[in-house]
């Protein structure tokens, strides 16, 4: 019992010194302790990172707009015939360095190509931009253009309403200095660990790389892109589906997020997601 208590301790430790260094409202949902040969603590931890957890940080979003999603026509109708909306992989978007540009600046090289493809197979996304004036945003051909069907698509308006979400929504950032607080949790994790002979074995998965999802390169400024992600882990493949996009030759995997039935009576167009309880 006693050794458990010191485990635990240790642990707490980490989590105080280090990642509340960082994150000050963040905490654990759960929380596995083993040891090694050499009696070297290992842990293996679950995150919170919903919105409430991130408090004080660039990443802590709260709704107070309406968003705008952009999606093709037969995107629409499926939209609308099933209630539901996708996320897709990020493996399954268009651009090809999500999760590997910012994970590489952050990283370096302590990532294998791998393991970054299997997170990349993890975490699913639902773009979306702010509305500030819908008929200002429904006018924005550029971004029409670039992801609805070239200017031939729909721009569909979602409500979401609360913000008990067991996602992770926030905006997306764009400039290689916006990654420095992930660069001092790094860090701070790495002198930590070696000094105090602990092991958080699952620290890039759980924690880095569902941050660094919300980073991209800056050439993708334009989109001034929100973000509704949700980490799938290991289930990913038990809740996924997977459809071929023929005009790109590649396979695209996604899962469906549930919509109301209803429409809004102000708002024909309008759609609302509610946060799951």
């Amino acid at each position: 019992m006693e050794e458990r208590i010191q485990r635990l301790n240790l642990f707490r430790k980490y989590f105080g010194e280090v990642v509340q260094q960082v994150f000050p409202h963040m905490g654990w949902s759960y929380l596995n302790l083993t040891s090694d040969e050499e009696n070297k603590l290992i842990a293996k931890a679950g995150f919170k990172l919903r919105s409430e957890f991130l408090k004080g940080t660039k990443y802590h979003y709260t709704i107070t707009k309406n968003f705008i999603h952009y999606t093709s026509v037969s995107g629409l109708l499926s939209i609308l015939r099933e209630g539901k909306i996708r996320l897709y992989e990020l493996h399954s978007l268009d651009d090809p360095q999500e999760l590997s540009y910012s994970t590489k600046r952050v990283l370096a090289e302590t990532i294998d190509q791998t393991q970054l493809d299997k997170l990349k197979r993890a975490i699913f996304s639902l773009s979306m931009c702010e509305v500030e004036e819908e008929k200002e945003n429904l006018k924005d051909f550029n971004t029409w253009r670039l992801y609805g069907s070239d200017g031939y698509g729909a721009g569909l308006v979602l409500a979401m309403e609360g913000d008990n979400y067991i996602e992770q929504i926030s905006k997306v950032f764009y400039y290689e200095h916006e990654l420095d607080d992930i660069k001092k949790l790094v860090n701070l994790s790495d002198e930590f660990m070696i000094n105090e002979s602990l092991i958080v074995e699952n620290l890039y998965e759980s924690l880095f790389a569902r941050l660094l999802a919300f980073h991209k390169v800056g050439i993708y400024e334009l989109e001034n892109e929100v973000r509704l992600t949700q980490y799938m882990g290991n289930e990913n493949y038990y809740y996924q589906t997977i459809q071929y996009d023929l005009k790109n030759n590649k396979e695209r995997r996604f899962i469906n997020k549930n919509l109301l039935s209803d429409f809004s009576e102000r708002d024909p167009y309008e759609l609302t997601i509610k946060p799951k309880k």
